[in-house]
């Protein structure tokens, strides 16, 4: 969910690419995404209470995973605080989290999280790879990227 959230973001910064201000807010605010997943690993490998030492203490990476979030949404929030006029898309990427559990424990709910792991373990690479780089592109495209700016005159 986070590679498509990302891609989203994205694509929102090209579509807003006219307006700068929120154009890089929206760009920096990828940057959530990521520190979420890097403190995760960060907290699985370096503090004690998360680190996996056996089968016994699986349950640790639930707790990563949670407190990764937890501080995720709370630095998009704040962030978003210090400028709201532009700062909806820090909430809007620490949300993404929000968003993804609310996506989890539905497909938990209508024991849905088997059926949708073995589709995506029967995709195929390349096409999966060819379909995904198309619709993106299509999406980038209808932007407006390839629109004729205006000529500027050179003195």
């Amino acid at each position: 969910m986070v590679a498509l959230e990302l891609g989203l973001l994205i694509l929102l910064a090209f579509v807003l690419r006219k307006r700068r201000t929120l154009h890089g807010t929206i760009l920096l605010s990828t940057n959530i995404l990521f520190m979420g997943i890097a403190l995760f690993f960060t907290l699985i490998s370096f503090v004690p209470q998360h680190k996996i030492e056996g089968p016994a203490t699986f349950y640790r990476f639930a707790n990563a995973g949670m407190a990764a979030q937890m501080i995720s949404i709370v630095v998009g929030l704040l962030v978003f605080l210090k400028d709201r006029a532009n700062g909806w898309p820090y909430l809007l990427a620490g949300a993404s989290f929000l968003f993804n559990e609310f996506i989890r424990s539905w497909l938990t709910k209508n024991n849905l999280i088997q059926a949708l792991t073995e589709w995506v373990g029967t995709c195929n690479e390349a096409i999966t790879f060819v379909a995904s780089f198309a619709v993106l592109l299509v999406l980038l495209l209808s932007t407006g990227m390839l629109k004729k700016r205006p000529a500027v005159a050179r003195t």
